[in-house]
């Protein structure tokens, strides 16, 4: 038994990647197997996705679109009834058309896309951040992750009136997949909100101040982020500053539409009134596809509605600062079932494996429950692997 725990800790303290990407691939399935997935009544109707698709660029031509046309499509948004108009796009070089663009922009809650680069090499900088936290928001050191450069939008826009802006930068794991956005991100010794925070106090009207504060109870997370203007929002976020995203939602339970619909005059009357719009690009090219436990070619407006959607219902999830104690105690209730089975004289030799086996399989329902019952993730492949080799061991 001892022989077996020395063997998972020493397989976590070499090379923690193959239990770790054990965990995330099963979290994958669990989101895509979850009872949500298969509910008709699970959807999300607080915002619209509006995707520059392979049809619009067919009918309406190719990227980029001129200013004055976005400047339309803008204002059709608009006059739909839409809400807030979030764009995960980033415009950030100068063309004709800025200043019209910007003063259609500045009469819409209008938040724009912005990149960070959080690779050390990449330190180019182009167009205009904005959006930054204000004084008194949380400072910039840990767990805030650090940026090198950024693509922002070109100063005309960035400069108009009443506009904001969101980074769309996530963090992309070993398999490529996106699990993670960091919630803030510092660069220049301030502080730049994701892309849905930046929209969630656009639309609320408050100020961008967000407070940071590290968890104290056993079942918190890490760290919590909270705006005293949105009383019940709670970001949590790990030691390295990310969220957990939530993949729940299927990915029919968005509403799209493509934006040649939208400019053409023929979009279903009453489905943007009081809305959101999510506008996003999806076509070949000029697309941000992403892998996600969803699907493997994503595009990136998809992360980003998902994120806004588990936010507005608080069902982000996060990892607890108990959660080693945890899994130590999922070890120990297998060790001690392991042990009981051992006493049992008529259990065969392949027995003892297979109860580890079995023991195992528990361990990960336990782990999905907590995940889909209480939005908490455990990690379920330590103690597993732990179960399975004392078996084998015994």
């Amino acid at each position: 038994m001892a022989l077996a725990a020395l063997c998972v800790i020493a397989l976590n303290g070499l090379d923690p990647g193959p239990l770790r990407s054990a965990d995330e691939r099963a979290g994958d399935m669990l989101w895509r197997w979850s009872p949500a997935s298969g509910r008709a009544e699970e959807q999300e109707h607080r915002f619209v996705i509006v995707d520059i698709d392979e049809a619009s660029l067919a009918r309406l031509g190719s990227w980029p679109w001129p200013r004055e046309r976005l400047a339309e499509l803008s204002r059709r948004l608009a006059a739909l009834g839409a809400g807030t108009q979030v764009y995960d796009v980033v415009l950030a070089d100068a063309r004709p058309g800025d200043a019209a663009l910007a003063a259609e922009f500045s009469r819409h809650q209008v938040v724009l896309a912005e990149i960070l680069s959080l690779d050390p090499e990449t330190t180019a900088a182009f167009g205009q951040l904005q959006g930054a936290l204000t004084t008194g928001s949380p400072a910039c050191g840990a767990p805030l992750p650090q940026a090198s450069g950024y693509i922002g939008n070109a100063p005309a826009l960035a400069s108009a009136a009443g506009l904001s802006a969101g980074h769309i930068t996530p963090r992309i794991a070993r398999d490529g997949a996106v699990r993670h956005l960091p919630a803030l991100i510092c660069f220049g010794g301030r502080a730049y909100p994701a892309l849905g925070l930046a929209a969630l106090i656009k639309s609320a009207g408050a100020e961008p101040a967000w407070s940071l504060q590290p968890g104290s109870a056993w079942f918190d997370p890490a760290w919590r982020l909270t705006h005293s203007g949105l009383p019940g929002v709670v970001v949590p976020m790990d030691d390295n500053g990310d969220v957990r995203l939530s993949y729940l939602l299927p990915r029919r339970a968005f509403a799209s539409i493509s934006a040649a619909e939208v400019l053409e005059g023929r979009a279903p009357a009453g489905l943007f009134r009081g809305a959101w719009v999510l506008i996003g690009a999806t076509a070949f090219g000029i697309g941000d596809a992403v892998p996600t436990p969803l699907g493997g070619a994503v595009g990136g407006v998809e992360v980003h509605a998902q994120f806004i959607s588990a936010l507005l219902d608080a069902r982000l999830p996060w990892t607890p600062r108990s959660a080693l104690l945890l899994v130590a105690v999922l070890g120990l209730a297998a060790a001690g079932a392991l042990l009981l089975a051992a006493g049992w004289r008529r259990l065969p030799v392949l027995g003892l494996p297979l109860v580890g086996a079995l023991l195992g399989l528990l361990i990960f329902a336990a782990h999905a429950w907590l995940l889909l019952g209480a939005n908490l993730w455990v990690g379920w492949s330590s103690p597993a692997a732990f179960s399975l080799l004392a078996g084998v061991l015994l």
